[in-house]
């Protein structure tokens, strides 16, 4: 047992007991106690109720990345709003019902039809936008559907990463501007949640009990101890060949150094494989609007992860940026692969030409699969109307040598370089640290003991909060259901 207090539940049997309630709840805990494991296990549940089905519930998650991993889609996609749709001077509640009065018949109709809506990675979603998201759905629902009740189960861990500005990554709220503080919050939850404690990301007990205290802003002797040795051994490693910057994703607080790092490791790769890079450059294009190009790739660069010049060459590493779908093969959006050759292929649409085309070895759950990845529509949703309001043609895939924090909160990692000490907000240390499985693949470059910090304001949230474990008491996994 990790914790003395920590159950392990039957993940399956919760959710069936968590869809069961007619109530909202607020599913918490550490990085690694499965929250997005038992989201996805409401959708198994929910649609085996409902003979196979998913109408009446929508997955919703603050990032695409987070989106991605649990299986759907971004708020603004959800809500068809674009980047930057707010306006500060208002009320929460008055901008809310602004943005409200601006979308169309069919988009309300269609929030109405929700009953269930999980929410992941709720600890990113700034009260403004949480009070949008309930603003709309209660407003669709008396509109539309006022015999359909809906509700929320929100996941998420307020310990970790606070909301971006602006989906910006490099700027994050520092207000006390959580979900938890909308008027919305209390009227879906009242003060209570479920808080998951049983560990599966990590095994080794000294390593959980040392992030349980990093959570919260405290860093022990022994972590401390921990933090400096790895920085000797993984620069010892370098210095004698056994490890380098290639082999291991590195976690950067900053975007921009990550896109140095991604820049540095594509230059040693062309080096080493010999195989000259090949640059491919986006068409992007407004849809029905009146906003230049220099608008919509400003906008687009905010909003995707697809870059609008893509460099490639052979040994490449890389994520996908999309699903990926080739017959009955698919690839989930965020997955690992190396770039092993280009091919030729054919024109199309607005393409022009042919042209080559990258073919990727993605390391995928059901094993390694070779694809070729070729350009795909990404489009940002309009608010005033439903569809899309601009679109980039780009090769859907990312270099992946390095992410920043943000973008790796959620994911799980065998091994991870670690630039720690320009860490820069609440909870970034514990988020980096917890991505990974083992000690052992924890490697560090840089730490600060100063720059762990637990914002006051969620611990004194938590401290209000009563925790609904007794409820799901039938659902704890017994040691011999192991």
């Amino acid at each position: 047992m990790r914790r003395a207090d920590a159950v392990p539940y039957d993940m399956a049997r919760l959710a069936k007991s968590i869809l069961s309630r007619s109530k909202g709840l607020f599913v918490t805990g550490g990085g690694g106690v499965g929250k997005t494991r038992l989201l996805r296990e409401c959708v198994a549940e929910y649609r085996l109720a409902q003979g196979g089905l998913r109408f009446g519930l929508h997955v919703v998650a603050p990032t695409g990345v987070a989106a991605a991993v649990a299986g759907g889609v971004t708020l603004h996609a959800f809500l068809r709003l674009p980047a930057g749709c707010f306006d500060e001077s208002l009320s929460e509640e008055d901008d809310a019902a602004r943005l409200y009065n601006g979308m169309t018949a069919a988009t309300k109709k269609r929030l109405s039809d929700t009953a269930v809506l999980l929410l992941d990675e709720v600890s990113m979603v700034s009260s403004r936008m949480f009070t949008l998201l309930c603003y709309c759905m209660d407003a669709s629902h008396a509109d539309h559907n006022p015999d359909r009740p809906w509700r929320m189960v929100a996941f998420g861990d307020f310990f970790q990463l606070p909301p971006a500005r602006r989906g910006d990554e490099d700027k994050y709220e520092t207000r006390g501007c959580y979900s938890f503080t909308s008027a919305y919050w209390t009227r879906l939850f009242n003060d209570q949640q479920l808080e998951l404690k049983y560990v599966w990301r990590q095994e080794d007990r000294r390593f959980i009990e040392m992030l349980s205290s990093l959570r919260v802003g405290n860093v022990t002797e022994d972590l401390a101890a921990f933090l400096e040795k790895s920085a000797e051994v993984y620069n010892a490693r370098v210095s004698a060949g056994g490890m380098t910057d290639l082999d291991v994703t590195h976690i950067f607080p900053h975007r921009e150094r990550v896109k140095i790092h991604n820049r540095q490791c594509l230059s040693t790769t062309e080096a080493i494989s010999g195989s000259k890079r090949l640059v491919f450059t986006a068409i992007d294009y407004p849809i029905n609007t009146q906003l230049t190009k220099e608008e919509v790739s400003r906008q687009l660069d905010q909003a995707l992860m697809a870059p609008e010049v893509l460099e490639l060459c052979v040994g490449a590493r890389v994520a996908s940026c999309a699903t990926l779908t080739d017959g009955d093969t698919a690839v989930p959006n965020g997955t690992i692969g190396t770039v092993v050759r280009f091919d030729s292929v054919a024109s199309h649409g607005s393409c022009g030409k042919a042209s080559k085309a990258p073919v990727v070895r993605f390391d995928a759950v059901s094993g390694q699969r070779e694809m070729v990845v070729t350009p795909v529509d990404m489009k940002l949703q309009s608010v005033a109307r439903d569809g899309a309001y601009a679109s980039r043609h780009q090769i859907p895939l990312v270099l992946a040598w390095a992410v920043t924090v943000h973008r790796c909160q959620g994911l799980t990692m065998d091994a991870a370089v670690m630039d720690l000490a320009p860490c820069f907000v609440n909870g970034m240390v514990y988020v980096a640290l917890s991505r990974v499985r083992t000690m052992e693949g924890v490697h560090v470059l840089s730490f600060d003991r100063a720059k762990v910090r637990a914002d006051v304001r969620v611990a004194s949230f938590y401290g209000t909060q009563r925790d609904m474990g007794y409820v799901f008491l039938g659902c704890v996994l017994l040691a011999h259901d192991t």
